[in-house]
């Protein structure tokens, strides 16, 4: 026998508790910046009471496709196909 110690832990594991870990420091250092500049600028961040409503003005992609020439046209060939 050999005198090795096998690890049972897979290589997805290990890569998955690395990634946690990065994203644990890359969010910690996020956070910290935010509130050195906070501080920098001296204000606080008010929550936005300002409400969004969403207007529709373009068309739907499905009428652009009915509308469009290269239908139209693709249509009427094969209506005209069939009329033969």
């Amino acid at each position: 026998m050999s005198s090795r110690t096998i690890d049972r832990e897979s290589a997805c594991e290990i890569l998955g508790a690395k990634i946690k870990t990065i994203e644990k420091q890359a969010a910690e250092k996020a956070a910290r910046e935010e509130t050195e500049k906070q501080k920098k600028e001296g204000s606080v961040i008010k929550p936005s009471r300002r409400t969004t409503t969403r207007r529709r003005t373009a068309t739907s992609p499905v009428v652009k496709v009915l509308t469009s020439a290269t239908f139209i046209r693709g249509v009427m060939a094969i209506l005209s196909k069939v009329m033969k």
